[in-house]
């Protein structure tokens, strides 16, 4: 009777001690899942935001964004560029030349973190786009007294987008939106993907790249490549985060209290006909138009274009 007992006691303990390790490993994986996922981005502030010499943003905790930047006293518009994921404000050259000699606008390109002429960021985090913007729309708004309009580019327009019931925008223009992968993935990284999500590892994933599917321009397609082989590569955490971003786009662009313009091609591997047609479907929100550019490439805007740069400023 009393080894039964002490069985029954042991069996009891054997299987909260379980129960408890299953609660501990359950409440990390929930833990971890939730920091991957998240857009939120912790800086040790040390300063204000602000704009140094017309060259560069220098954030909250101190990071040196390099800008190029033309400021026209008395402009209405200011044009913020924001560039596709892991290329850098040069993307915006040809645009920048066209609004000099088109244009009274004043304009802010930058280098995101990481990227372009910036110091090397690890680990990557997708969330600094957003805390990033907000400072320097903060900035921009405080010192200068303008019109803001955003132009995003890819995956980094579908970050910017959480600014679309921001009062400090006055209107955002997006050029060429990433919604699919340009390639399948290879069996490498989708065992890559698998592995990292089930044992939530921040791991580097590489894929597939050839800057001609993306553009005509023969030395663009070879800025791109030399691009993808030098910063191409990108956390795990940064995918989960591009797909948290890519998920909640109907919903900001449902929700968006400032007209967007959309901007997308019939040849655009990062927005193939299936997901155009979705966005149509899914978007009722009477602010959102779009523009079409038909056969050009995903990097249309990177080259000299002014017929398509022309179509940007008739819907500014």
């Amino acid at each position: 009777m009393i080894s039964d007992f002490f069985k029954s006691s042991l069996e009891l303990i054997l299987y909260l001690v379980a129960a408890f390790l299953i609660t501990i490993i359950i409440i990390y994986i929930v833990t971890k899942s939730i920091k991957m996922y998240s857009l939120k981005f912790s800086a040790n502030a040390i300063q204000k935001g602000e704009i140094i010499k017309q060259k560069m943003f220098i954030t909250k905790d101190q990071y040196e964004l390099k800008i190029n930047q033309k400021l026209i006293v008395d402009s209405e518009y200011l044009i913020l560029g924001i560039h596709d994921f892991k290329t850098n404000k040069s993307e915006f050259a040809s645009f920048a030349k066209y609004l000099d000699a088109n244009t009274r606008h004043s304009y802010v390109f930058y280098d995101q973190r990481g990227v372009g002429a910036n110091q090397p960021f690890t680990p990557g985090n997708q969330a600094t786009l957003l805390a990033d913007l907000d400072e320097i729309l903060t900035e921009l708004k405080e010192k200068y007294e303008k019109k803001i309009v955003i132009v995003a580019s890819g995956k980094s327009a579908l970050g910017a987008l959480y600014y679309s019931t921001d009062t400090r925008v006055e209107k955002f223009i997006v050029l060429n939106p990433t919604l699919n992968p340009p390639y399948p993935h290879s069996a490498r990284t989708k065992q890559l993907i698998f592995w990292s999500r089930l044992f939530l590892l921040n791991t580097t994933i590489v894929e597939k790249y050839s800057g001609f599917d993306f553009t005509d321009d023969k030395v663009i397609a070879k800025t791109l490549d030399k691009l993808h082989e030098e910063q191409g590569q990108y956390s795990f955490k940064e995918y989960l985060q591009n797909n948290r971003m890519k998920a909640r786009v109907y919903h900001n662009l449902n929700v968006a209290s400032v007209p967007v313009v959309w901007f997308v091609s019939n040849n655009d591997f990062y927005c193939n006909q299936k997901q155009a047609v979705k966005l149509s479907v899914k978007v009722k929100n009477e602010l959102f138009s779009t523009v079409a550019v038909p056969d050009f490439k995903h990097f249309w805007h990177w080259a000299e274009n002014e017929k398509n740069f022309t179509k940007i400023m008739e819907n500014l």
